[in-house]
């Protein structure tokens, strides 16, 4: 970083302990990063003599850290949560603030005063609330769809599992309840579609099963758990999904196309059967 006018002085910790000096202002326009986000930042931490103990610039890796959960010295939660994206900053910390009177051996000497260059390149929101995990699943289910585009299927479904983990541990109620299953309904839908095209209809079925939970009467679940059954030789089972299909969707000329192809395969198997069995008698 380059160290030249501070621009204005903050003392973080209101006892003198952890004082930042700005070097190049950040862009408040995202703010500063809340409790429970991921930072990421170069920095370079030197002790009162100038000797370098430790550095990601010198690394060329910068550095990746939570934000306000005690996971680095004191000095630095109270540092990170007042930058901007983009900002350089001195931060001179007191002993209390940094390794204590133990200090952090054979690097770091017993209570020392500790100096960090610090530029705060990004951070990215803890995905916590309702509204944060639907994005967070959408974009999800947005880079899986391009996968499946590309018949990627088996990426293409760990993407979506990727946006249904964003809900384990989530109990919505009314209306959230609502947007929560809108938001999993299609992917569900859609990893029932990877499983169908990578021949795993077990799996298929149960994506509709879960699809068919938040309703009943879809007509993409029940057409598929009845291609499911079907690649699964349960072809009466399939004929009474598909029978509900199309009672829902009589318009559907696909569906029609789909039933009738079931009845062929259907046809087929019991003559192949049949010879079988002529042959053994």
């Amino acid at each position: 970083l380059n160290m030249s006018e501070v621009l204005r002085k903050e003392d973080l910790s209101g006892d003198g302990g952890a004082v930042k000096e700005v070097l190049q202002e950040g862009d408040p326009e995202r703010g500063f990063p809340p409790v429970g986000a991921e930072a990421l930042l170069h920095y370079t931490g030197r002790l009162t003599d100038g000797t370098v103990f430790d550095s990601s610039v010198e690394r060329g890796v910068p550095f990746k850290t939570k934000v306000g959960i005690g996971m680095v010295i004191k000095s630095w939660d109270l540092c990170m949560a007042s930058m901007n994206i983009g900002e350089k900053c001195r931060l001179t910390c007191a002993p209390s603030y940094a390794y204590g009177e133990a200090g952090s051996p054979p690097v770091i000497p017993p209570s020392s005063t500790l100096i960090f260059d610090m530029e705060l390149i990004g951070f990215t929101k803890p995905i916590d609330t309702i509204p944060d995990k639907i994005e967070a699943a959408n974009q999800k289910r947005n880079e899986g769809n391009e996968l499946f585009k590309q018949a990627a299927f088996k990426a293409a479904f760990d993407k979506y599992e990727e946006a249904m983990n964003f809900f384990q541990h989530t109990y919505p109620k009314g209306e959230e309840e609502a947007k929560v299953n809108a938001t999993k309904l299609p992917i569900l839908l859609n990893q029932a579609a990877c499983q169908l095209k990578l021949k795993n209809c077990r799996e298929a079925r149960i994506c509709c099963e879960k699809a068919l939970d938040i309703d009943e009467n879809n007509v993409k679940a029940i057409f598929r758990r009845g291609q499911a059954w079907q690649g699964l030789g349960e072809y009466e089972k399939a004929k009474i999904d598909f029978v509900s299909a199309i009672k829902l969707d009589p318009q559907s000329k696909d569906l029609r196309a789909a039933y009738e192809n079931l009845k062929r395969q259907e046809k087929a198997y019991l003559e192949k059967q049949q010879k079988m069995y002529s042959g053994m008698f």
